[in-house]
């Protein structure tokens, strides 16, 4: 009755409601990545997007289930490993950076230190060319940063490092917006006016060197707490599930969609191609040209061991192969002949979110419904792959070998399970296991 009249009184959801329609929303932007992949695959054939988590790597195409976190996803299938092009790649790429990047501003601020936003842009126009605008702009960042003024301000202001991410947006009235996020990391906190004041007009010389020029806007620096929602709001909007950090300004600016059409994401536009906007095929297509082959994001030299010593880097294709969760289970497997119907169906994205349910008899009948001449023997409901402890080895005896034989001639036993128990049994099951060969 409560919930009633406060939904009355306010027009505000129920909690229920509320729930319901942030799944559904969190549904939506899942399928929403594979329709913009396959705009991205179909724009750029001669890529290796274009063959992103489509062709098999094996035998088989194996669904993975996370009972803890109720996700699915695939093994066995090809990555690219792309974070300009690849809608999918990038999401998992972008989230395992801005961790990273949460845990360096983290314990740099907790150890004493002061960390600030700063933003580089520059003046654009809409028949600005973007591989000679793209070239101009970093040549202007590179060289801002080089010569004997540049460590001056790095000692007067007691940066010991900085972390950068380069983004391009595109509208049809102002063409393409290259512009860079940077993370200051200062020993203490700093006279933001100061700072602003001196590194500003170093940047409006770098530019006007190129033959560019900056406005009111071309360099901002912000604390990081509180004013970056402030930027997200201006360019994007922030995303429902958690609050637009520094980190995620930083790793996944290029996976915002932009306030309506004024500024584009180049995913943005993958979204808007999928719907029809077939004009803007041209433009993504120059784009994905010209980032090909660049980082996105950038530490400066000796930061990422200071700040994250026990932490291995990775690339960005590396991480785009790690498994989702470290604990999973096998729901079940297609085979050839079962995957090219899937891609011929287009049915990627719905098949995982009918596995997100973790019950396979869903999928089965998903499978049926697209016309799959689906034939498997049963297949295994909870049975975990990857442990996230050595199993244990269990008490094994030479009186009793017929379970460790039994085990062996299991297609689905965990092998390195298997293996210790064999290390650790005295061998007499081999007698058994010659006589049967006998």
């Amino acid at each position: 009755m409560v919930e009633v009249a406060v939904e009355e009184a306010t027009g505000i959801k129920t909690r229920k409601e509320a729930v319901v329609a942030t799944s559904e929303l969190e549904t939506n932007r899942r399928l929403g990545r594979w329709r913009m992949q396959r705009e991205a695959q179909k724009l750029l054939p001669a890529e290796r997007v274009a063959f992103c988590m489509r062709h098999m790597k094996s035998t088989a195409v194996d669904i993975m289930y996370s009972s803890a976190f109720k996700s699915a996803h695939y093994n066995g299938l090809m990555v690219c490993g792309s974070v300009w092009v690849c809608p999918l790649c990038a999401a998992k790429i972008s989230e395992r950076r801005r961790i990273e990047l949460e845990q360096a501003i983290s314990s740099w601020v907790a150890s004493g230190g002061a960390v600030y936003l700063a933003t580089y842009t520059i003046a654009h126009k809409h028949y600005d060319d973007l591989p000679e605008l793209l070239q101009s702009f970093l040549t202007a960042r590179k060289k801002a940063r080089q010569g004997r003024a540049a460590q001056e301000i790095r000692k007067q202001f007691g940066i010991v490092g900085t972390v950068s991410v380069r983004e391009v947006t595109w509208s049809k009235q102002n063409g393409w917006h290259p512009h860079c996020h940077e993370l200051v990391f200062c020993t203490s906190e700093i006279a933001i006016e100061e700072y602003d004041k001196v590194v500003c007009e170093r940047w409006r010389k770098s530019v006007e060197r190129e033959g560019l020029s900056i406005n009111e806007h071309g360099f901002r620096l912000d604390r990081t707490y509180g004013a970056v929602g402030d930027y997200v709001a201006k360019f994007g909007r922030e995303p429902m599930r958690a609050p637009w950090s520094t980190a995620t300004e930083l790793t996944k600016g290029h996976l915002k969609q932009g306030r309506g059409e004024e500024h584009l994401t180049p995913f943005a536009m993958l979204g808007l191609i999928a719907q029809g906007r077939d004009e803007l095929k041209p433009v993504f297509r120059q784009y994905a040209q010209c980032f090909k082959g660049k980082h996105q994001l950038v530490w400066s030299s000796g930061l990422r061991a200071l700040l994250m010593k026990d932490v291995e880097e990775i690339s960005d294709e590396e991480l785009a192969q790690e498994p989702e969760q470290e604990e999973e289970v096998l729901l079940g497997q297609l085979s050839r002949d079962q995957w090219r119907t899937v891609l011929a169906n287009e049915a990627r994205g719905k098949l995982l979110e009918v596995a997100r349910s973790g019950d396979w008899e869903l999928v089965q009948a998903f499978l049926v419904d697209i016309d799959i001449g689906y034939k498997v023997s049963s297949m295994l409901l909870g049975y975990t792959t990857r442990m996230v402890s050595p199993p244990d080895p269990g008490n094994y005896n030479s009186n009793d070998p017929k379970v460790l034989i039994q085990e062996l001639e299991d297609p689905f036993q965990d092998y390195n399970e298997v293996m210790c128990k064999m290390f650790k049994h005295d061998g007499s099951f081999l007698n058994s296991t010659m006589g049967k060969m006998n």
